[in-house]
């Protein structure tokens, strides 16, 4: 039972530190008049605007709590339509008024409250950002408001077609800012449906009449979709089952234009970091060989030779375990892990299609999109049929033999610097600068340590890409690299080149063209 119907605005706490209240002086006054403590909510205007109530002393207390059933008030927090008596009645003798009046104003307050669309009690005033934020991924519907709308209604109503409660806060001006830029949004009020934040009025409006909406408050399978297995996507996967929630990760790798493929982990585990390192410090072994022969060791005569099959076979099996581990933590954290394709066919659903063929809708709340990059090739003839990427270059059956590294980028210089450690002659052919947007005393200082331990650059372009033969498990093909070369002179001609191996590393592109995000509305950048 609410006694007397007040509405007391967390008494204890904000009003006292704001105005000096005794503690005690209010404990004996609860006690008196025998409210439960967390009924006691005062509620002014004066006190509502924030402004205090100087010369708050005991008797004005006590006169205020003698009065309470004077006083009579909405249950809903920052509403319009709430009813208080005069001020007058906080600060002067409280004579009470006749009984057919008092049944009268409580006949008009209980039509009045009767026709409000209902609030959770849970609102309050002045929460902080940590409070709100806390509130909002509690609760299914949470409006966060700095200063009363008249629209807040309007909300109410809405949702309660869809029969949800709409659970309000009023946000302190301090932690409005905070709130603001953690949402990503502008200004307040501002909407919180299941946790993910919605926009403001006008943005709620939009996805009612799209019928967003109504599927956005369904309940769907899980709470979090996570589409992509790389270490971004595992990481939110397993940190989102921490934190309370049922997630499913969605893991699939297209073959390369050579048909490589690989397990769980994405590009850093599979085809990036983890291989590229393994393979570099297999060069520098090779190196300290030769340095170890100054410091006494004994080698013997001859040429010290790569076994390239056994290489690739200690890479691979140290991927593997990886890949593994990457399985049974998932398995761990209680995360459903599907190795299927996943694509956009609705607001809320993917549809996933497994290696086999099957293909099932997937439903959550809200999807983490974590599928990275891949290789890109030019609009060259024989680029595709002939070339590599590094998608392919780690688990190659072959050693690459003499390799022409296409593209300044990092991952064309990393490749070709441990190419040649282990022996393998290396062209690097550059368009124009190395390592485009990084610092070019260091690019340049790069380039001339790699040209003394023998990496040939040249400055031309690739117009044609033919295939003399084909490699295979034992041995690599050949290649016939066409290039446009500009001499001294500035004349131009036409240079061909044959190659056993051509790695193309001319930059990567995000792999979202078919995930359907057009569906549910995402644009995407050129670039």
């Amino acid at each position: 039972m609410w006694h007397s119907r007040i509405l007391m605005q967390c008494f204890t706490s904000w009003y006292a530190v704001r105005v000096g209240v005794n503690i005690g002086v209010l404990e004996k006054s609860i006690g008196t008049r025998r409210i439960k403590k967390h009924s006691l909510i005062v509620f002014a205007s004066k006190m509502y605007s924030e402004q205090p109530l100087t010369g708050f002393n005991r008797s004005k207390l006590e006169a205020f709590i003698r009065c309470c059933n004077w006083i009579t008030c909405s249950r809903n927090v920052g509403r319009n339509d709430v009813s208080l008596q005069p001020n007058s009645a906080v600060h002067n003798s409280c004579n009470y008024k006749s009984t057919s009046e008092k049944r009268i104003r409580r006949g008009n307050r209980s039509e009045r409250e009767a026709s409000m669309s209902p609030i959770s009690n849970r609102a309050s005033s002045g929460a902080s950002a940590d409070a709100v934020l806390k509130s909002a991924c509690e609760e299914r519907i949470l409006l966060a408001y700095a200063d009363y709308n008249p629209d807040i209604t309007k909300v109410m109503n809405l949702f309660s077609k869809y029969n949800e409660t709409v659970n309000t806060v009023r946000v302190s001006n301090d932690a409005v800012k905070n709130i603001l830029e953690i949402v990503g949004w502008p200004s307040m009020p501002i909407i919180f449906v299941k946790g993910n934040c919605c926009g403001g009025f006008k943005e709620l409006y939009q996805l009612e009449e799209s019928g967003s909406l109504n599927e956005w408050l369904k309940e769907h399978q899980y709470d979090l979709a996570v589409v992509g297995g790389g270490s971004g996507g595992l990481a939110a996967a397993k940190e989102a089952v921490r934190l309370g929630k049922k997630v499913v990760c969605l893991d699939f790798v297209k073959p390369s234009t050579m048909g490589t493929t690989w397990g769980l982990g994405g590009t850093c585990v599979n085809v990036g970091c983890i291989p590229k390192k393994l393979m570099h410090q297999a060069a520098l072994l090779g190196e300290y060989i030769e340095d170890a022969k100054k410091f006494g060791w004994e080698i013997p005569e001859g040429a010290i030779k790569l076994n390239w099959h056994q290489l690739k076979n200690a890479v691979q099996n140290h991927i593997a375990s990886l890949n593994w581990g990457y399985r049974v933590q998932l398995k761990e954290k209680s995360v459903t892990y599907m190795n299927s394709y996943a694509t956009f066919t609705g607001s809320h659903e993917l549809s996933v299609k497994s290696k086999k063929g099957k293909v099932e809708k997937v439903t959550a709340d809200r999807f983490l999109i974590a599928v990275g990059l891949r290789p890109r090739f030019p609009d060259v003839p024989g680029a595709l049929e002939c070339c590599i990427s590094s998608d392919d270059l780690f688990s190659l059956p072959y050693n690459p033999g003499k390799t022409l590294c296409v593209g300044a980028s990092y991952v064309s210089l990393e490749c070709a610097g441990f190419l040649k450690g282990i022996g393998n002659d290396v062209t690097v052919m550059v368009r124009s600068i190395l390592l485009r947007g990084f610092d070019q005393d260091m690019a340049e200082r790069i380039k001339k340590h790699m040209t003394e331990h023998g990496v040939k650059f040249v400055q031309c372009v690739p117009i044609k890409y033919e295939r003399l033969k084909k490699p295979t498990d034992n041995g690599p093909g050949m290649i016939r690299v066409h290039t446009i070369q500009e001499d001294e002179d500035g004349t131009k001609e036409e240079v061909t080149e044959e190659f056993n191996t051509v790695l193309m590393a001319i930059g990567r592109d995000a792999m979202t063209d078919d995930l359907g995000l057009d569906i549910v509305g995402v644009n995407r950048a050129k670039s």
